[in-house]
């Protein structure tokens, strides 16, 4: 198959949220995992893969992306599709996602897109600014982009992925060092405008995929 489908989980009640579909459960963050689940057979720990960034705890699922790039997981497959646990999916999610990805004509898929005002949200925007001419990229995103495939719920290209892996993770420090507090939210909004920036367009598939946003980006994963 040309798509893998990979859950983000942080503690055993998200495992048990999502454990019944089937799918590959990356599982990050420093909680203990329930015994009854450690021995589910596409269950990933990232902390005990060689590569891993779990001591970041406010990068969030960013982690998993990354232990996706720097250990070679799912090098067979041309998309990734990471998902957080707390989604709700239709019940022909799979196929309608595997017929898109089939097509190969976008590399990136998007469930939820809002209006570039919701960019603004839960960030300092003259951090993105600053971080963004450092990166020479157009500060100004509100001028090239309308709407944007927000939630870090996305199906890529796997080289997309390692790409957006090397870039962010070699720029992140400076948002860190200026927004600590809130640097869980850049991740998904850095990702669509590296792509603006690429001239990579996303396709939203809507009515597939809803979030029920249980704010994990407010704490950080143990």
């Amino acid at each position: 198959m040309s798509c893998v489908i990979v859950f983000i989980c942080h503690d055993s009640y998200s495992v048990s949220k999502v454990i019944d579909k089937n799918q590959y459960i990356i599982f990050v963050g420093n909680n203990e995992i329930d015994e009854k689940y450690s021995s589910y057979s596409k269950l990933i720990i990232a902390r005990n893969l060689e590569n891993n960034i779990e001591y970041e705890k406010k990068l969030l699922t960013f982690t998993a992306w990354y232990a996706i790039s720097k250990n070679n997981l799912f090098s067979e497959y041309e998309y990734v599709c990471i998902l957080e646990y707390d989604v709700t999916l239709v019940d022909n999610f799979e196929s309608v996602l595997f017929n898109k990805c089939n097509t190969k004509e976008y590399s990136v898929y998007s469930f939820i897109d809002h209006h570039v005002d919701g960019i603004y949200c839960d960030i300092d925007c003259n951090v993105l600014r600053t971080y963004l001419t450092n990166q020479n990229i157009n500060p100004h995103f509100e001028n090239y982009i309308l709407f944007w495939g927000s939630s870090s719920n996305q199906c890529l290209r796997r080289d997309l992925l390692c790409d957006f892996v090397d870039f962010y993770y070699n720029s992140y420090s400076f948002i860190k060092d200026e927004h600590y507090s809130n640097l869980s939210w850049y991740h998904e909004r850095v990702f669509m405008i590296y792509l603006k920036n690429k001239s990579i367009e996303y396709k939203l598939i809507r009515n597939v995929l809803s979030h029920s946003q249980s704010n994990s980006h407010s704490y950080g994963y143990n």
